[in-house]
């Protein structure tokens, strides 16, 4: 279920912080550190993603590193890795949230929450989409989200000819313009996106 999250731009994420929030949550004690993530690791939360039962596009993580390459961050705990989360910037007026992901034996200590509140603080986005589900409304409510609409998912397996004749083609970086304005004005996308296309 997409959602959208307004506020005001911020400093940026910390290196090294811990809070207690308004719900009195402790989180992330000092010694673990927040960081922006390298491209290698963007696999490892595809690898978490797919535990989840998540289906991530097969190239969503170079569309979206090429979008915003600081825009996947993780916590470490004890020097490994531990919770994931991408706020990747579209431009200063859309961003979106994604891959927020805590190892199953070291969720309900508050760690995922450090991590949240410091990819929302990282700034200059004006709006946040959020893929979200169903079981978080409450939790995305508390953080300023507000549903959009809610998704409905399908699965399976179809049988699809192959394409043929001469007026399909694979299209390439020279279709890169009239993509962008094809998108602009059917709206399939807040904001223009060439890095990610």
């Amino acid at each position: 279920m997409p959602h959208g999250h307004r506020g005001s731009p911020g400093a940026g994420a910390p290196v090294v912080h811990a809070r207690v929030d308004e719900r009195n949550v402790h989180t992330a004690p000092v010694s673990d550190v927040i960081r922006t993530l390298t491209r290698p690791e963007l696999d490892t939360m595809l690898d978490w993603a797919a535990a989840e039962g998540w289906n991530p596009g097969r190239h969503d993580a170079d569309a979206c590193f090429a979008t915003d390459a600081d825009g996947f961050i993780g916590l470490d705990v004890d020097g490994e890795l531990a919770v994931t989360l991408s706020v990747v910037r579209y431009d200063a007026t859309f961003g979106f949230v994604g891959f927020y992901i805590c190892r199953p034996e070291l969720r309900g200590r508050g760690l995922g929450m450090e991590l949240f509140e410091a990819g929302l603080a990282r700034g200059d986005v004006v709006t946040l989409g959020l893929d979200g589900v169903l079981e978080q409304e409450s939790n995305y409510a508390r953080d300023g989200f507000v549903t959009a609409h809610h998704s409905v998912r399908y699965g399976g397996t179809i049988d699809v000819p192959a394409p043929g004749g001469d007026d399909l083609r694979t299209l390439g970086i020279g279709d890169l313009d009239a993509l962008v304005t094809f998108e602009r004005a059917h709206q399939v996308f807040p904001v223009p996106r060439p890095a990610f296309l």
